[in-house]
């Protein structure tokens, strides 16, 4: 089985490009600079074989583009070590919800709890005062 998905340029977007099934036009990703290797991670979340051929056409052409199975695409993601510097593939890994750790762990309470001040002993009485 070659699934075939159709690439397209988002014109607000520079560089970044959205990704459709040729079969039915089922949108995989939205938006993205690298829509292959996105689209292949989407088609296994989908249930499709890593196995299964994966062909990319731009909109409007014939031509296949790229060509790879669904799990090789997957694995792979394109780095650059520096602005203008050659692209690369690489392995890809999943990112992290948070480059960091939360400061505070989410659902626990504060150490300490406010409580009334107790009253200024610097502070005029408010009435007469008391002998």
């Amino acid at each position: 089985m070659t699934v075939t998905i159709i690439v397209a340029p988002i014109a607000s977007s520079p560089g970044r490009f959205m990704a459709k099934l040729a079969s039915d036009g089922d949108v995989l990703v939205t938006s993205s600079r690298t829509p292959f290797l996105d689209a292949a991670r989407r088609l296994l979340e989908l249930g499709y074989s890593a196995d299964a051929g994966l062909v990319m056409r731009h909109a409007g052409s014939v031509v296949d583009s790229l060509r790879a199975t669904v799990g090789t695409a997957a694995r792979l993601t394109v780095k650059e070590k520096a602005a203008g510097s050659v692209p690369r593939l690489a392995r890809w890994e999943p990112y992290q919800s948070s480059p960091v750790s939360p400061p505070i762990a989410p659902n626990v309470e504060a150490a300490t709890t406010l409580v009334d001040a107790p009253e200024n002993p610097l502070s005029e009485p408010a009435g007469p005062p008391t002998r």
